[in-house]
């Protein structure tokens, strides 16, 4: 919906709103008398209404009504010479249908809070054109042409700009909403992106806190030692595991907020593995775009597979999904993932097209700090945590374990086999 949130740009939306209605009350067709036409122009009050929040019912509608009634009086006598007889006769009632059209509406919708979303609206909007029209055949022709046929027509009319309206509106409303759930899939699709990269690195802060942990008791033990025959030595030293302490304080808080939030979204509900695969491949195709590479991905996925820990398999699935990006040779690379069921287990064989690990490096692709990801400008490596967080993943938190790896034939491969009792399968 679009919003009016400043004076200025409500002085404009009434313009600017005006004068559509102007227009579009050009193309009129005249019925029952002189100068009493029907147009199209009134059905976009209530059109922007819908569409526009905050939209200023009452100044439109009497701009409205003075602008159609002076631009048809151009358009019906340009060349001439108009008196004001004339004009307040056959042009100003028009002003008061547009006037009465507004006040009706505004009180019917925006001190009711109607929506124009239900049937029971087009009878409401059929009466207030119906009442709008009648009064400006009462100003033009007085009470003698009030007959029972005239009000029949004209209530015919209201009716049928009011299904139109209520027509229109629907349609804008389901574009609306339209529009919306694709930002909202958008929106979430990046939200879980970064969920996924959050756990990731809580995973690598629980092993550093084993580090920070034994770091301190080292600290403490060298104080222990040093205290009797080197006191000064082992006060350098208690100092050393007071600090590193305070550092774990720290560290540890940060850790249990963060994972506090992440458990809530763990144990909000379930999501299908199809589905995580078809996110984590749509993204690692646009980070691939943006390097000039194509990448083609293939899976093979049951539709009714289900995991609690989807978070957990986001993460595992990204992390091999980047380290194939970061493998490609050339301008295109394939990505495979095959989900079979073997002796109460999952097996996930994650394949790409790179380049392959050599031989001598399959014992170290587990220790970290190993990558073959280098920027030759910068210098920088990458930090090689990928597969040391899928191997922690698929150990310790779905008790599984890294099947087999394999690099040749020009496809490198892991073998992932999860227990099924790790998912929810429906």
């Amino acid at each position: 919906m679009i919003k009016i949130d400043n004076r200025q740009n409500q002085y404009v939306a009434i313009l600017l709103c005006s004068l559509m209605i102007t227009g579009f009350a050009q193309f009129r067709l005249g019925i029952l008398v002189q100068y009493f036409t029907i147009s199209l122009g009134i059905v976009l009050i209530p059109l922007f209404y819908v569409v526009i929040e905050g939209f200023p019912i009452l100044p439109v509608s009497v701009l409205s009504g003075i602008l159609v009634a002076v631009s048809r009086m151009v358009v019906d006598t340009y060349g001439t010479v108009v008196e004001v007889g004339p004009f307040v006769s056959n042009y100003l009632p028009e002003t008061f249908f547009y006037m009465l059209y507004g006040f009706l509406f505004y009180a019917y919708c925006e001190r009711k809070g109607r929506r124009l979303n239900c049937w029971r609206d087009v009878a409401a909007l059929a009466l207030i054109d119906y009442a709008s029209n009648m009064l400006e055949l009462f100003l033009r022709e007085g009470i003698s042409q009030l007959t029972l046929y005239n009000q029949a027509s004209i209530l015919a009319i209201g009716f049928a700009r009011g299904l139109i309206i209520f027509g229109l509106a629907g349609m804008l409303r389901s574009y609306r909403v339209s529009l919306m759930r694709q930002e909202d899939v958008k929106m979430y699709r990046q939200l879980l992106i970064t969920t996924t990269e959050l756990s990731a690195e809580m995973i690598w802060m629980r092993e550093n806190m084993q580090l920070v942990e034994q770091t301190m008791n080292d600290a403490y033990r060298i104080y222990d030692s040093l205290k009797e025959k080197h006191p000064q030595e082992a006060i350098k030293a208690l100092s050393v595991a007071t600090k590193v302490h305070e550092i774990k304080k720290q560290y540890h808080s940060i850790m249990t907020g963060v994972s506090a939030a992440l458990n809530r979204n763990l144990e909000a509900k379930d999501m299908a593995v199809a589905e995580i695969l078809s996110i984590l491949l749509g993204r690692i195709r646009e980070a691939g775009k943006e390097q000039g590479i194509t990448l083609n991905c293939h899976t093979n996925c049951p539709e009714n597979l289900y995991t609690e820990k989807y978070y957990y398999m986001m993460t595992l699935f990204n992390n091999l999904f980047t380290n194939a990006l970061e493998a490609a040779v050339g301008e295109e690379q394939e990505i495979s993932v095959t989900v079979s069921e073997e002796e109460g287990d999952y097996v996930f064989a994650v394949s790409n097209s790179g380049k392959e690990i050599p031989k001598e490096d399959m014992q170290d692709i587990w220790n970290a700090g190993y990558s073959t990801k280098i920027n030759y400008e910068s210098g920088v490596v990458g930090r090689g945590l990928g597969l040391i967080i899928v191997r922690r993943i698929v150990e310790q938190e779905f008790g599984g374990k890294i099947d087999n790896v394999r690099s040749e034939n020009g496809w490198t491969t892991f073998c992932l086999r999860i227990p099924k009792e790790r998912f929810i399968q429906k």
